[in-house]
């Protein structure tokens, strides 16, 4: 419901009473600490998802954050490998084939030759979304140029993890993205 310092603190007394050590818990928090900050994805929530991926490496949410927070450290073929292994897990198809556009991208392949069947996928099912994204002037004031800026489609019915994403330097908007 958007009261992530709440939401925070709970997963904080949760993980506190469960002594650090569940996967779940640890990514649940990640993503809290993540939706209240976003630059956190190379901080505090970025070593969540890593903390939590030994524990159960096949959690969805840690690999899909953890690969998002290896990408933005400047490892994008572990986020690929992460994404990869996301994919083993039962991914929802219109999730999957946006990660296999994406790996491809990582990879340094043709996105060309994984972006029809998405194309084809999204327009069948009119899920394209077209989106005009800018800072405003407050957050203009804040955020450096180099600064990373995501957006981050979700299903209201299924919250997590998005169904897209989405990521941008701040130098780089105004602009228009599609997810």
């Amino acid at each position: 419901i958007g009261r992530f310092p709440e939401a925070i603190a709970a997963f904080e007394r949760a993980i506190e009473l469960e002594s650090s050590r569940d996967a779940q818990t640890l990514a649940d928090l990640g993503e809290a600490v993540l939706m209240n900050d976003q630059s956190s994805i190379t901080g505090r929530a970025g070593q969540l998802f890593e903390t939590a991926l030994p524990f159960s490496p096949a959690n969805p949410k840690a690999l899909f954050y953890g690969g998002l927070a290896a990408i933005n450290r400047g490892e994008p073929l572990l986020g690929a490998d992460r994404w990869e292994a996301l994919l083993a897990t039962s991914t929802p198809k219109n999730v999957e084939d946006i990660l296999r556009q994406r790996i491809a991208e990582l990879r340094g392949e043709s996105p060309a030759a994984v972006e029809s069947p998405v194309a084809a996928s999204a327009s069948a099912t009119g899920t394209v979304v077209t989106v005009s994204i800018a800072l405003g002037a407050d957050a203009s004031t804040v955020v450096g140029p180099d600064a990373t800026v995501f957006v981050i489609a979700r299903d209201p019915a299924q919250p997590s993890p998005p169904i897209a994403a989405v990521r941008r330097r701040a130098s780089e908007l105004p602009a228009v993205v599609t997810l």
